[in-house]
């Protein structure tokens, strides 16, 4: 069920990226992952914890839920759910693993300016704005900048544009 969308990273003093969609390798350096590590670790400036209980509890009823059950991938004969909670604005998937009762937060996704984005790089932010904190994306289009974490915070951040704005950011942690 769930893809990995990531490639590790070595020890090394800089990682390698591809330069947009040119194909050209970048050196990134430490402390250039260490800001992308740390803004997709919490790139939102609150907190609304990781499991769907401290979520409702931070910020209250969604306007919409949904569910979905799966078949667990160690244990067939385990189902586990997928949530889903919509608020005005903001969204979150939630893998629930019902046999350890452990709830693993798989996406967050803002599309509108209500809710706080570290480093200001908020929605209606500019393209220039995102590459000037975080540096060159690991693959960039006309309407998408994407950037991957570490190996060690296992997840990524999707910026999309409408013209040269920011219009939604989506942080998608990658279980393991």
């Amino acid at each position: 069920m769930i893809i990995a969308l990531f490639t590790g990273c070595n020890d090394k003093e800089n990682n390698d990226v591809s330069d947009d969609n040119s194909g050209v390798v970048l050196e990134r350096s430490v402390q250039e992952l260490e800001k992308i590590d740390g803004f997709v670790k919490s790139g939102l400036e609150f907190f609304f914890g990781s499991t769907r209980e401290s979520i409702e509890n931070a910020l209250g009823t969604p306007i919409k839920t949904k569910y979905e059950e799966h078949q667990n991938r160690h244990d067939p004969s385990k189902t586990d759910v997928i949530h889903e909670l919509y608020y005005e604005g903001l969204y979150f998937q939630i893998y629930s693993v019902t046999e350890y009762n452990k709830d693993i937060l798989l996406v967050v996704s803002l599309s509108n300016d209500a809710y706080p984005v570290q480093f200001g790089l908020n929605i209606n932010s500019s393209r220039d704005k995102v590459r000037a904190v975080l540096g060159k994306p690991d693959t960039a289009s006309d309407e998408m900048y994407r950037y991957f974490a570490s190996e060690y915070v296992m997840g990524l951040v999707e910026f999309t544009f409408k013209g040269n704005n920011v219009t939604s950011i989506r942080w998608t942690f990658i279980p393991n």
